[in-house]
């Protein structure tokens, strides 16, 4: 998954024997998936035996495919085997509300996507994740805005013909992050995700912590002080994620920017990143208050879990990271219960910007795929698929 490796560095890395890599290795250039590509003399000293060589992934051999569906709104996309996006596109899910309905589509969607990009035949695998409770079973325990107890594995399964691994999107999250992004190598990771809301996940030794419900890592419904509007999820008054949700914090900069906002809410906070870069007080103000609050959230995570690296994603925090990123250090540093510790997290933006859902999503099935490899590789075409310079981007409507 992380470049060229010799047998002895993936004995190392994974803690196996030689003679185990060695049998999977070779099962996996059995079936395509990984390939010599160097041979290489550590030294200029004849050496007898076989010369070190280097085992690489095929990464066009296999494809995985992912669906977000965060109520009205759903996001599909074709990944290859190390979690590249290679194409996607927006669709606006006319009825949310009917479950089985918009899961037969979006099951459709995916699939024209997938031969629209040549590769339909070698998807083996999906994954899905939704802002809400997945049982082990994969059924949709609660999920905005009306899903409950939805077997929508089973769905997909029967609709896609492939295996399904479906979770929690904050899930997707993390797991991409450790398996393939900032935290490889890191013991303990967390996510923070501002967007639709906000929500945490945390992966210590690379397993997922979940919570009883499944449900755990619900920041955005602390209950702040000085927070005076209503949660729109829960009916509270002064939940965090009912300040600085995407959708609260665009009302906030249309205020500020009075005839330069824009009706799109993303567009809207580019814009008042922009006059707060050319120092508009109105608008460093509004993105500091928000920022303090994000602040609190990792202050929240740093306290109960400690983790090595706190990994934080969402359209718009990315794009505003240089604003935002000193003043929620600086406010998680107030915040902590140890303050005057030398050792402190260290807080990145996600390591795939703004596509770090759909590979978070994907990369739930590339992890069961990992894991859990099947023979159903035998028999694939042995044609690569086109090398993609950028993934295609589509939007549509079911």
């Amino acid at each position: 998954m992380h470049g060229p490796s010799t047998r002895q560095d993936l004995a190392a890395a994974t803690g196996l024997t030689g003679a185990t890599i060695s049998r999977i290795v070779d099962e996996s250039m059995r079936y395509g998936l990984v390939d010599v590509i160097e041979a290489r003399q550590e030294s200029q000293e004849p050496r007898m035996g076989r010369p070190t060589t280097l085992i690489d992934l095929v990464p066009d051999r296999v494809y995985v495919g992912s669906i977000y569906i965060a109520g009205e709104k759903a996001h599909l996309g074709v990944h290859d085997a190390r979690g590249r996006l290679v194409a996607q596109h927006r669709v606006a899910v006319s009825e949310p509300d009917q479950a089985e309905r918009t899961l037969v589509a979006l099951a459709a969607e995916l699939r024209q996507l997938a031969e629209r990009s040549g590769v339909a035949e070698r998807m083996i695998r999906v994954g899905a994740s939704v802002l809400g409770g997945v049982d082990e079973a994969g059924y949709v325990v609660v999920a905005h805005p009306t899903w409950h107890d939805v077997p929508a594995s089973d769905i997909l399964h029967r609709e896609l013909g492939v295996p399904i691994a479906i979770d929690r999107m904050q899930h997707g999250l993390v797991t991409a992050e450790a398996w393939l992004g900032a935290g490889v190598g890191v013991r303990s990771v967390a996510t923070i995700d501002v967007s639709d809301g906000i929500g945490a996940a945390i992966s210590i030794d690379g397993r997922v912590i979940t919570g009883f419900d499944h449900r755990e890592g619900q920041l955005g419904h602390f209950v702040v002080p000085g927070i005076e509007r209503e949660c729109r999820l829960c009916g509270r008054e002064g939940c965090l994620q009912a300040q600085i949700r995407d959708s609260a914090f665009a009302v906030d900069a249309r205020a500020v920017l009075g005839d330069g906002a824009h009706p799109d809410d993303l567009t809207t906070i580019d814009r008042l990143y922009q006059a707060a870069r050319q120092g508009d007080a109105d608008a460093v103000a509004l993105v500091e208050a928000r920022s303090r609050h994000i602040g609190y959230a990792l202050a929240l995570v740093t306290a109960v879990v400690d983790p090595e690296l706190i990994v934080v994603s969402g359209p718009s925090l990315i794009a505003g990271w240089d604003l935002i990123e000193p003043v929620v250090s600086q406010e998680r540093h107030q915040r902590s219960p140890l303050p005057h510790e030398k050792r402190r997290s260290r807080i990145v933006p996600s390591s795939f910007g703004t596509d770090a859902v759909l590979v978070g999503t994907a990369s739930l099935a590339l992890q069961h795929f990992y894991t859990e490899p099947d023979t159903s590789l035998v028999g694939l075409p042995s044609a690569r698929a086109p090398i993609y310079a950028g993934a295609r981007t589509e939007q549509r409507s079911l």
